[in-house]
């Protein structure tokens, strides 16, 4: 089976994110990890940092001051995932 890694770009709302994850994630023999990049300011970033903390096969990561496309592409070198796909 192969792995496969969801990249989350998260810029602010986080509202209906934690039920969708829960759901998501609940699935039986699932070969996936969920990431979550905040690209929002701090407030935010705790806010994610909690919710990954609650879920299993999620991570946190945070955006900085590179910019979108340089954090998905040292996200997508340094994954061990044989599929890494993107959701905006």
């Amino acid at each position: 089976m192969a792995c496969v890694e969801v990249v989350v770009l998260l810029d602010g709302d986080l509202d209906r994110l934690p039920d969708a994850l829960r759901t998501s994630l609940a699935a039986p023999d699932r070969a996936w990890t969920v990431t979550l990049v905040q690209l929002g300011g701090d407030a935010t970033w705790e806010r994610t940092r909690r919710l990954t903390a609650s879920l299993p096969g999620t991570r946190a990561v945070r955006g900085g001051r590179a910019g979108r496309g340089a954090v998905l592409a040292g996200l997508w070198r340094d994954s061990t995932a044989d599929v890494v796909a993107c959701l905006p």
